[in-house]
C-alpha cells in the first residue's frame, strides 16, 4: 500500500499537530512504501509550501502510483479536492478542531465546499466529528481516531521529591512543601489560564504554586492579572521551555490543570498535553468541554470539571491532592494511557482505515 502523507505542520516545528503527524507517520506499518510531503517551518511561508506541495503530489501520483493521499488537517482540503478530481485517487483528511472552526469567511467557504467530497474525514475526537458533520460532511464518511503519543517519551522513573528539588534548582524557586499545579500550552483565551488564575487560584491556600509554560497572545494579559492579584510569589510564567524542563515539570508536579473555557470560533480538538501529563502519572483536572472529553476518561487518567465552575475546581483540586492511594492511582493512570493512547496502535488504526478504503475501491 502506497500512502502519500501531506502535512503543513511537522518537526522541527513544535506543537500538538506536529507531534501527532510525525508520530503516526514514523510508526506507520508500511512506511517504506509511503511518501511524505511536509513543512516544518513557520506558517507564514505556507504561500510557498502549498504550490510546491501540490506539484510534488502530482509527481508522486503520476510516477509513483500512490494508492491514497492523506492530509493532516482541513486547512489543506482545497488541495485534496483538486488532486482527487485530477487523479481519481482516494483522499483522507484528519480534522483537529480549529481547522474546522476558523472564522475567516473565505476559508470557511472553501473548506466546507471541499471537505465533504473526501472519502473519509478522520476526527481526533467526538466533538470534532460533531463539528465536521455540522460543516456538511456525511456522518458515514466520518470516523474518530484519537490523538496519541509515545507513552514512554516523557516519563521519568525517579523519586518525585528528588525531581521536584531538581526542578526548583533549575527554576530558582523554593518548591519544598508546596503543592505544585502545572499547565502548558499556547496561551490563548480558550485555554482558560487567565480565568483560572483570577477566579480559582485565589481560593486555594498559600502553599499552592502554579507554573505556566507556553507563549501566546494572552501572555501579557495573564501577567498583568497576576500582578493585579498580588500573586507574583505563587504564580510563575515560564514562557517556552525546553523538553528537559517540560519532562521535569510533568514528573515533579502534583496536579496538571487544563481549565478551558468555551470561545466561539475556537475549540480544543483533543488536548494532547493532558495525555502527556497522564503518561507520567500526573493527575489531570480539565474542563469538561469539546475534545478534552475524549482525552480524559473520568477517574481513569484524570478528572473533568464543568467550565467556569469555580467551586468544583477548588473542590476537585483539594480532593485530588488528598487521594489516599495516590501512587496506586498514578500507576493505573499510566497503564490506562499506555493502553489507549499509544502511537503505535493509533498509527495501525490509520493503516487499517487506508487499507479498507483501497480494498473498497478495487
Amino acid at each position: 500500500m502506497k500512502v502519500l502523507f501531506v502535512t503543513r505542520k511537522y518537526p522541527p516545528s513544535k506543537g500538538g499537530m506536529e507531534k501527532i503527524s510525525y508520530g503516526v507517520i514514523s510508526n506507520f506499518p508500511e512506511l517504506n512504501n509511503a511518501k511524505v510531503i511536509s513543512w516544518g517551518g513557520s506558517q507564514k511561508w505556507l504561500f510557498f509550501f502549498i504550490p510546491w506541495a501540490f506539484l510534488k503530489s502530482c509527481y508522486f501520483l503520476i510516477f509513483k502510483k500512490m494508492d491514497v493521499i492523506h492530509f493532516w488537517d482541513a486547512a489543506l482540503s482545497f488541495m485534496g479536492f483538486f488532486l482527487k478530481k485530477m487523479f481519481k485517487v482516494p483522499v483522507v483528511v484528519t480534522a483537529h478542531g480549529l481547522d474546522l472552526t476558523y472564522t475567516n469567511r473565505t476559508y470557511q467557504w472553501i473548506m466546507t465546499k471541499t471537505l465533504k467530497d473526501f472519502d473519509k474525514v478522520i476526527c481526533v475526537s467526538k466533538a470534532t466529528m460533531e463539528t465536521a458533520i455540522l460543516k456538511g460532511v456525511n456522518p458515514d464518511r466520518c470516523t474518530v481516531i484519537n490523538d496519541g503519543l509515545n507513552t514512554s517519551e516523557w516519563y521519568l522513573p525517579k523519586n518525585k521529591s528528588v525531581l521536584k528539588k531538581e526542578l526548583g534548582e533549575k527554576l530558582k524557586l523554593d518548591l519544598e512543601n508546596k503543592c505544585l499545579l502545572f499547565s502548558v500550552g499556547r496561551l490563548v483565551e480558550r485555554k482558560g489560564i487567565k480565568w483560572f488564575i483570577e477566579n480559582v487560584f485565589p481560593k486555594l491556600s498559600k502553599d499552592y504554586i502554579f507554573l505556566v509554560a507556553g507563549t501566546g497572545k494572552e501572555e501579557e494579559n495573564i501577567k498583568n492579572g497576576i500582578i493585579a492579584l498580588n500573586l507574583t510569589n505563587q504564580v510563575f510564567m515560564l514562557g517556552r521551555v525546553s523538553d528537559d524542563i517540560l519532562r521535569l515539570l510533568y514528573n515533579s508536579s502534583d496536579i496538571f490543570i487544563m481549565p478551558n473555557i468555551p470561545i466561539e470560533g475556537d475549540m480544543e480538538g483533543f488536548g494532547i498535553v493532558v495525555i502527556e501529563a497522564a503518561s507520567c502519572g500526573l493527575p489531570v483536572i480539565a474542563s469538561k468541554i469539546e475534545g478534552l472529553q475524549d482525552a480524559i476518561v473520568e477517574g481513569k487518567n484524570g478528572f473533568l470539571v464543568e467550565p467556569y465552575n469555580v467551586k468544583e475546581y477548588v473542590r476537585k483540586i483539594i480532593q485530588v491532592r488528598n487521594i489516599k492511594d495516590l501512587n496506586g492511582f498514578r500507576k493505573k493512570q499510566i497503564e490506562f494511557t499506555r493502553k489507549n493512547y499509544d502511537l503505535k496502535s493509533i498509527s495501525l488504526s490509520y493503516y487499517n482505515l487506508f487499507k479498507g478504503i483501497i480494498n473498497k475501491k478495487q
